[in-house]
């Protein structure tokens, strides 16, 4: 939620995106503030302002999801794709190795 909000610049615009509300965005907002002990926004009334570890935890959770989204597309393509081994045996080898 917090890269939404980093990229909308707003928290209602930011929870829309995510199919959530607004108090459920504010809310997760806080509780990663809470979790590394960092403010990442600075609220005014309706406005934000992102501040400058908002700024440097935004750099890192984006490169975060780009990874995950690149594994999940890795892991998909891999399951996607059936590999089939066929193997050939004469008589005589395959009754002794087999």
């Amino acid at each position: 939620y917090y890269c939404a909000v980093y990229e909308c610049r707003n928290i209602t615009k930011a929870a829309r995106k995510n199919f959530v509300t607004q108090p459920a965005v504010t809310a997760a907002i806080r509780e990663l503030e809470k979790e590394y002990a960092v403010r990442l926004i600075d609220k005014d009334g309706k406005h934000i302002r992102i501040t400058k570890d908002g700024d440097r935890f935004y750099e890192y959770a984006s490169q975060m999801l780009t990874h995950a989204r690149e594994f999940d597309d890795q892991v998909q393509n891999m399951a996607s794709h059936f590999r089939i081994l066929r193997l050939g045996l004469t008589k005589s080898a395959g009754s002794s190795v087999y």
